[in-house]
């Protein structure tokens, strides 16, 4: 039976661990987006499916991919942490002259004039004799023996990955724009708070909160697209639109006193309490590192008002102000994800009230029309 975990009231927490915050049962930008999809794919992927553990269960590539995601999450935003929760493996391939298999151990005991293998000895115990005999050569099973012992509980990333992860660290480090979005705050801070207009319960984990911001961190594979029209395409297609959107809003109920601090340190309560000395809203930024080593790296400002438009353009800040009539003229995109936001809201609490408690959500109109309105006209007029 799957252990029941706590739901949580209200508040800001900063040291909620990811399979506690996973299973609140509250509403997410990820939420939302797979209800943008379908109703059906968000209750699949909800805590309303009682099936959802069984299907989680994730294959040994896909856990590997996600501790890989947790290091570079770690390195990046809360390098105190890394060598408590990581530990690079040894780079084999770096090795020169290693004795990798008991065949090798074997014919290097016989140059020193010792039997080969001895009757039920093991490879580990053929290593130990070689090195009584004044070897002090690399021999794996040795080295993968005392790696065992120092790694305890913490999690193996190959010598590959943890040197590219430090020459995206150090990137980060010598570019003073990118380093100021992330320093000075708290990294991956859970708020929990109820829509102040439905009343749904919402939820929001940010990579990086600041008095004054709120960061995310994305990295990013771009397959040939001019750099800013593929970070563009990013923010339609992936929606992180809405995402930025949520986590604005989850700020501001931090701001305006609708959440108050729940649980951290002494220092961390201090961020909430200068969150909520701040007068005006936060800038959202989503720090963008390309893959495969291309030193790209940039910060995107998503504009919730216009007039931190026209302040990244150059504008002088009062005529920000006049042109923007304090904070009245909001973004085309912020517009945007607000509208569909809304919309989705109003789905998920019209499904909570179709739907019994426990009965799967289906989809809303089981027979479909495929009419050209759903086609790209330029290619219903294409002719062959």
């Amino acid at each position: 039976m799957t252990e029941k975990i706590k739901q949580y009231p209200d508040g800001v927490y900063f040291n909620m661990p990811d399979e506690v915050y996973f299973k609140q049962h509250r509403l997410s930008s990820s939420g939302i987006q797979n209800l943008m999809v379908s109703s059906a794919t968000f209750w699949a992927s909800s805590w309303m499916n009682p099936n959802k553990e069984e299907n989680d269960d994730l294959s040994d590539a896909q856990i590997a991919i996600r501790e890989i995601g947790k290091f570079y999450h770690t390195a990046r935003l809360e390098p105190e942490f890394l060598d408590e929760r990581f530990i690079k493996a040894p780079d084999y391939d770096a090795m020169d002259g290693l004795l990798t298999n008991g065949t090798m151990v074997g014919n290097k005991l016989g140059e020193y004039g010792e039997t080969k293998k001895r009757s039920g000895e093991n490879v580990i115990q053929q290593a130990q004799r070689l090195i009584d005999c004044g070897f002090t050569g690399k021999i794996k099973c040795i080295i993968e023996q005392e790696f065992d012992e120092e790694r305890g509980d913490r999690i193996s990333i190959s010598a590959k990955i943890w040197e590219e992860m430090e020459r995206d660290v150090a990137r980060i480090k010598k570019t003073p724009e990118i380093r100021e979005l992330l320093t000075g705050g708290s990294a991956e801070v859970c708020i929990l708070w109820t829509c102040q207009s439905s009343g749904i319960k919402m939820k929001a984990k940010i990579d990086y909160l600041k008095p004054n911001r709120v960061v995310d961190f994305k990295t990013y594979q771009n397959m040939g697209k001019e750099l800013l029209r593929h970070i563009a395409d990013s923010f339609r297609y992936n929606r992180y639109y809405i995402q930025g959107a949520v986590y604005f809003d989850a700020f501001e109920h931090v701001r305006l006193g609708h959440v108050t601090f729940a649980e951290g340190s002494e220092e961390q309560e201090a961020l909430v309490k200068a969150i909520q000395a701040e007068q005006d809203p936060p800038r959202v930024y989503y720090v963008m590192q390309e893959k495969k080593g291309i030193p790209n790296l940039l910060a995107a400002l998503y504009p919730v008002y216009a007039r931190q438009i026209h302040q990244h353009a150059g504008i002088d800040e009062d005529e920000g102000e006049a042109i923007s009539a304090q904070h009245d003229l909001k973004s085309g995109l912020f517009m945007k994800a607000e509208v569909e936001i809304a919309h989705m809201k109003q789905r998920f609490l019209r499904n909570i009230e179709v739907f019994p408690e426990g009965e799967e959500w289906t989809t809303d109109n089981p027979m479909i029309v495929l009419s050209d309105e759903l086609f790209n006209g330029y290619w219903l007029d294409e002719r062959l």
